[in-house]
């Protein structure tokens, strides 16, 4: 008696509807019959096609490559690749999300050019991967509600703070922020110190 052969587990995949033209749908269904597939499996071929020859302008990278040096299977990660690899690319709630991000990071002491220069493996960066991974709900909930820059970090304030705390040279805790008109209170009072 033959047994079955044991098959991984097939990488999940995502579902997506589309509204096609019916004359496209048969021709579709057509081409998909001649090369034994389902509809569904051709679609995913095309797409497969199509990106791999698809550039925006000829001297940049195709969408495949560009796809290829940003995915990962991390949401967080992802999304980091995709706004240092692809800022053009982002959204306007995005954008906000990773001046958010940028800015929490250099708090942290780790200046934007670091997220092209440090390997991914440099302590600091991976520290704040970590961070990111952890709490990436409350990171896309800012985006999804459309929360301002300073909501965002406001959000995420408790976890900057524990890892302040943390023993790391640069990671050393700092006075919490307030708002703006604090800020500019606390900026005059030094100045006028200073001036004294």
């Amino acid at each position: 008696m033959a047994r079955k052969k044991a098959r991984g587990k097939q990488p999940k995949s995502e579902i997506v509807t589309v509204r096609l033209d019916p004359k496209l749908r048969f021709i579709a269904e057509l081409a998909a019959r001649m090369q034994r597939r389902t509809l569904s499996s051709f679609i995913e071929w095309a797409i497969e096609t199509a990106l791999e020859g698809y550039r925006p302008e000829e001297k940049m990278p195709t969408a495949r490559e560009t796809g290829d040096l940003i995915w990962d299977v991390d949401d967080a990660d992802r999304f980091v690749k995709l706004a240092v690899h692809g800022s053009s690319l982002l959204t306007h709630s995005e954008q906000v999300l990773w001046k958010a991000i940028q800015e929490l990071a250099l708090s942290l002491g780790i200046k934007p050019v670091n997220w092209l220069v440090l390997p991914s493996d440099h302590p600091l960066l991976s520290r704040f991967r970590a961070l990111l991974r952890k709490n990436w709900t409350s990171f896309e909930r800012g985006m999804d509600e459309e929360m301002s820059v300073d909501q965002i970090l406001d959000a995420v304030e408790p976890v900057v703070a524990e890892l302040r705390l943390q023993k790391h040279p640069k990671l050393s805790p700092k006075p919490p922020t307030t708002d703006a008109s604090e800020k500019r209170k606390a900026r005059t009072r030094s100045s006028a110190e200073s001036i004294a």
